[in-house]
């Protein structure tokens, strides 16, 4: 048994992959990017790698379309079957990795259900010469055509790993040997390792795969990389897969399109859009309210949401809290939230003023005027910073970014996102059809997590949404923090998103409506789909114990 390669299309015989679509060395030093396509022969293009799979897909121009319209598409099935391909479907479109929208190409995608490559990216530039005798590359000279059979391509995607004691036991028992090998050796490059099972995205096949995730462009001997990792587990008493591919975590709120605000309410619900004014360009989520009860016999009523929503804009300023928090009767770092995210609130407006003979625009135009001239719901009184919670016994730490608004004018109970939202839209309850939670449900205490427990949200990004929370933490570099630490993560269903960027400071809820943890970062690269991270609520009720010496949240 013992670890194995990730199973795909590549020469054993050398170390060039002569029969994949890019015929290249995969020895030394290259990009993550040409390494995995030498691993793939049924995806070929004309010119570089084909794009890394999962990516987005929109809109190309109006004027390639013409060209394409006009020149390439009356020629196109004669100019394939001239080199043996016999084509499926054809399609023009921008493709672009999940959430980096202005990284993407213009690419011809030519789907096949031949199985004989050798011609495939031949017969791909011959298509790009019918653009370029027309003109297309004075303007779109990064425009791309590939040729891919769908049904052979490498196109696994991450599911949870299965409720299986003996293969938690061997995955938990390796993982610090692959922790300090990858950290040692792939230090500068690597942003998180993974547990998974690694399935087919069409037949649902598949196997527990350690996925090693490395900087989208970076530059490294792979090939050793694997393969030393590939001699660690030999001894493993189970086959287990092994990846390497380009992922990051995005920990940031900033960076994604601003969200149109369908259902405007004077007073924010869970999973408000919510923003501070010195950031115009990002929004956040307003998770949920609870009481902050403190020594003195105070109790403040508060919201919920990360550090990182609602870090200041100034250096000055997040020198101090970045380390250590922001402590109470600290006025200077205390930092007025608004609701809605003025840039939200600002996209919003420009959209309802796009027809406003609608009553209902009307109504909610005249409401979100009203919020703007006031935006602030209070201030932050109590932050975690960007500190880790060490757990000595296993060596392990975990990542804090947590806030509490001071807010008593929004306060209110939480709800769970009712079962109609969620049955018989895009996120099933295959594993849980007990979640009974309804319009009239409420939110009415904490609760302890489970490993494989199923849980929901409600984000401002993504809404409500359905996931299960995998058995064994990832382990993630924070460069830009300059540290580590092992995470829970959840992973949706098959047909849709747990957490898109824009979500973090969703409250985590169980099927029993328990608020179990708060939502702080998303990874949009690991599956067709986005995953969560999430802080237990235990570690967060500790830590404001510390911070304020016995304190704690409660729920009435």
């Amino acid at each position: 048994m013992g670890g194995v390669r990730r199973k795909a299309a590549r020469s054993d015989e050398s170390d060039f992959s002569q029969d994949s679509g890019v015929a290249m060395s995969t020895a030394g030093e290259i990009p993550i990017e040409k390494w995995l396509a030498a691993k793939d022969k049924f995806r070929a293009t004309a010119t570089g790698v084909p794009m890394p799979f999962p990516f987005q897909t929109g809109q190309s121009p109006s004027e390639l379309h013409d060209i394409y319209d006009l020149h390439v598409q009356p020629l196109l099935r004669s100019t394939l079957v001239d080199y043996g391909v016999s084509p499926s479907i054809a399609r023009l479109e921008y493709r672009y990795p999940r959430h980096h929208e202005s990284a993407g190409i213009n690419t011809l995608d030519i789907t096949t259900a031949n199985e004989s490559p050798d011609a495939w990216r031949a017969a791909a530039n011959a298509v790009l010469g019918l653009f370029w005798q027309h003109g297309a590359k004075a303007t779109f000279p990064t425009l791309q055509v590939e040729i891919r059979n769908p049904d052979k391509m490498y196109c696994d995607v991450s599911r949870p790993l299965p409720d299986d004691p003996k293969l938690l036991d061997i995955l938990t028992g390796i993982q610090q040997e692959v922790r300090n090998f990858v950290m040692t050796e792939m230090g500068r490059i690597w942003t998180s390792i993974a547990y998974h099972q690694r399935v087919n995205r069409f037949s649902g096949t598949g196997s527990p795969t350690i996925i090693v995730f490395c900087t989208p462009g970076s530059r490294f001997n792979f090939d050793r990389a694997e393969e030393r990792l590939v001699e660690m587990l030999a001894n493993v008493p189970i086959e287990i897969q092994l990846e390497i591919l380009p992922g990051e975590i995005i920990s940031g709120h900033g960076g994604g399109p601003p969200t149109f605000l369908e259902d405007i309410t004077a007073k924010p619900l869970n999973g408000a859009s919510v923003g501070i004014a010195d950031k115009p360009n990002e929004a956040g989520t307003l998770g949920g309210w609870a009481f902050l009860n403190l020594p003195d016999r105070r109790q403040v009523k508060c919201a919920l949401t990360c550090y990182h929503v609602i870090r200041s804009a100034d250096t000055s300023v997040t020198q101090r809290t970045d380390s250590g928090g922001i402590l109470l009767g600290a006025s200077l770092d205390q930092v007025h939230v608004e609701y809605p995210a003025a840039y939200d609130a600002k996209f919003t407006r420009r959209q309802l003023q796009k027809n406003t003979q609608n009553q209902h625009n009307q109504n909610q135009l005249q409401l979100l005027n009203t919020l703007l001239a006031t935006p602030s719901i209070g201030k932050v009184i109590l932050a975690s910073g960007y500190r880790m919670k060490h757990d000595q016994r296993l060596n392990l730490q975990q990542r804090l970014d947590w806030a509490l608004i001071e807010t008593p004018d929004t306060f209110t109970a939480n709800k769970p996102p009712p079962r109609s939202l969620l049955v018989g839209s895009r996120i099933p309850l295959p594993h849980e059809p007990t979640y009974q939670q309804n319009e009239d449900s409420k939110v009415r205490q904490f609760g302890a997590f489970k490993k494989g427990d199923w849980v929901v949200k409600i984000g401002r990004t993504s809404g409500p949404t359905a996931g299960e929370i995998n058995r064994i933490q990832r382990d993630i570099n924070w460069a830009h923090l300059g540290t580590t630490s092992s995470e829970w993560e959840i992973i949706p269903h098959h047909n849709g998103d747990f957490a898109e960027p824009g979500d973090s400071g969703s409250i985590i809820m169980n099927a029993r409506g328990e608020m179990i943890g708060l939502l702080f970062a998303v990874d949009p690269q690991a599956s067709r789909w986005d995953f969560g991270f999430f802080t237990p609520i235990q570690l967060i009720q500790e830590d404001i114990k510390r911070l304020t010496n016995g304190g704690f949240l409660s729920l009435d």
